[in-house]
């Protein structure tokens, strides 16, 4: 029994003296700046782990924000005008910075870089309130933060030139009552006015993506499940057409692919309280050039970096001069070869489309409004309380399928939702190549030549899309909008269409009189949902039929043109008549 008070009384003392041995060095912020810029100077990079560094407003205020003013110093630290070359790697593992414990209440620590470069920055399970970079410019920036190891901490990122970017935390759970600005739900991320390539993000309570030139941002992952975000802001961005090959695919000599990945991508993420996306721009993608190979030599992104080159399947043997492209090159070998290949020769190359892509999500609120891009994709989402799609400019195609839509709830769509709504569909082009597939968007308007080779497999190649739009149609007259009719119209469109493919495939009267049946009623009265156009027309038959029997004689009545003339001078007569009597 003395043994187990004995054990209990020093449980505290122990696990205190493992967490102070958690580090195993101190040093102040002063000397971590100073090392840093021996590191730049010396063109290596820098590596510190399991360190705690120490704030002091006298001894370190070269590099502590002035604040002695205030009543208490706050833990603010900058850093400035490091020069870490293209090449360096800078590690930063299992620190702390500052002690919270010390400052104000309503103050974190903060770690500041200001007009610094790096080659790599990689920040990992540290412990600090707020991590600030402004204008800086790095090859790849990593931040994550596990926890189980440290506190999420708020990151912010402005007027910074970035080619990767990468952030992954998880998201503290909300406390009830009063929050302290410590105990606030965390962290967040702001990355805005940047030049960011690629960026991926997942664990963070909030995130703003605003004002920022950019290729492709991810938030979540295509591969992994089960990301969590709190709420969502990605406005006012442009997505440039600078092509962002991520893999390439050579499937004969003169047929290769690049998928690319630009525009805005949502995937696997799990109870987002609010999704915006607003006023973006995702730029179509120009064609493919010469200097888009030299990409290929770099990690372009943490989304999926493909860096082989297959050719395995290739039918087709690649020369140039006397020269044989050999799998067992190096990279950098390959790549030079296939950029002077396309140079020299008449190579078609294929790439994926620019596009907003959200798949596997939940949402509360969502608002999708203003963005103007070549493809919507939304796949296998649940939106559960407001859906807003409205005032879109989507060039090409919107393909929506499998989602859970609010339809007791608020939901708002526009004609621009439906105007480009088709589905996808692909096939495999064996006389190209025998992994090639050939993929392609059908609206449900199309030609019987255009998509026969479908109608080969699949019967009912628009049941997907008759779907979607009886899915909408209720969803959107439960809210009031007439934007019901034009879907309507739309369905009976595309099953008009089916009775077009029907008689095709077995010409016969019935098959023909079902496909006239559906041409004419929809000239006559936009399939039943416009009986004014019906009575327009009406009105229109019996005033030509009038003309017709007003020039042409009619055997039963003895009514001819002139019987008509007779009869009308006959009255103006007994008129003129009447007024002389009268005068």
């Amino acid at each position: 029994m003395k043994k187990l008070i004995l054990i209990l009384l020093c449980l505290p003392l122990f696990l205190f003296s493992q967490e102070e041995n958690t580090y195993t060095r101190t040093m102040s912020i002063t000397q971590f700046a100073k090392e840093l810029k021996e590191a730049a100077g010396r063109g290596d990079g820098y590596t510190l782990e399991h360190c705690y560094i120490t704030y002091d407003p006298v001894r370190d205020k070269k590099y502590v924000i002035d604040n002695l003013n205030l009543e208490k110093f706050e833990g603010d630290a900058l850093i400035l005008d490091l020069k870490f070359s293209d090449s360096s790697n800078v590690s930063i593992t299992n620190c702390q910075f500052g002690n919270i414990k010390n400052l104000p209440e309503n103050s974190l620590t903060t770690l500041q870089f200001l007009n610094c470069s790096f080659g790599s920055l990689n920040i990992k399970n540290i412990n600090v309130g707020l991590i600030y970079l402004d204008s800086i410019s790095a090859e790849k920036i990593d931040f994550r933060c596990a926890e189980e190891v440290a506190d999420p901490y708020d990151i912010t990122i402005k007027n910074s030139e970035i080619t990767v970017l990468h952030a992954k935390s998880y998201i503290d759970s909300e406390q009830s009552g009063t929050l302290s600005f410590q105990d606030r739900p965390k962290p967040k991320l702001w990355v805005s006015e940047n030049t960011i390539r690629n960026t991926t993000v997942s664990g963070f309570q909030n995130l703003r993506f605003e004002k920022n030139k950019a290729h492709a941002l991810l938030v979540g992952g295509f591969y992994t499940e089960n990301h969590e975000m709190g709420q969502v802001w990605i406005e006012g961005n442009i997505f440039s057409v600078e092509n962002n090959p991520e893999r390439l695919t050579i499937y004969n000599h003169d047929l290769w692919r690049f998928n690319n990945l630009n525009g805005i991508f949502l995937s696997n993420i799990k109870s987002v309280d609010l999704l915006w996306i607003r006023s973006n721009q995702v730029e179509n993608l120009q064609d493919i050039k010469s200097n888009d190979f030299d990409e290929l030599q770099n990690k372009l992104s943490n989304i999926r970096v493909y860096k082989n080159i297959s050719t395995n399947y290739c039918k087709d043997t690649l020369r140039l001069q006397e020269q044989i492209y050999d799998d067992t090159w190096s990279h950098k070998k390959k790549i030079n070869f296939l950029k002077k290949y396309f140079n020299t020769k008449n190579v078609t190359i294929e790439s994926s489309p620019s596009q907003i892509l959200i798949k596997n999500c939940e949402f509360n609120a969502s608002w999708i409004e203003q963005n103007s891009v070549s493809h919507l994709f939304l796949y296998n989402n649940k939106f559960a309380e407001l859906l807003q799609v409205v005032k879109n400019d989507i060039d090409s195609v919107v393909c929506a399928k499998n989602n859970t839509l609010p339809i007791s709830k608020i939901v708002y769509i526009d004609s621009s939702f439906f105007r480009k709504m088709a589905i996808e569909k692909s096939y495999k082009d064996t006389t190209i190549h025998p992994y090639y597939w050939k993929h392609q968007f059908l609206y449900g308007k199309e030609k019987y030549n255009e998509i026969k080779i479908y109608l080969k497999d699949d019967k009912q190649i628009f049941s997907p899309l008759i779907q979607i739009c009886k899915k909408w149609i209720p969803l959107l007259k439960n809210n009031g909008n007439p934007l019901s009719d034009e879907i309507a119209i739309k369905l009976k469109n595309i099953q008009s269409n089916i009775r077009m493919y029907e008689y095709y495939e077995n010409p016969n009267i019935e098959n023909w009189f079902n496909w006239q049946g559906s041409v004419f009623l929809k000239w006559y009265s936009d399939y039943g949902t416009n009986p004014f156009k019906a009575l327009s027309y009406c009105f229109w038959a019996m005033l030509y039929f009038a003309l017709f029997y007003f020039f042409f004689y009619s055997d039963w009545d003895k009514i001819d043109r002139s019987f008509l003339i007779n009869r009308f001078n006959s009255v103006m007569d007994y008129f003129i008549l009447q007024s002389m009597i009268k005068k």
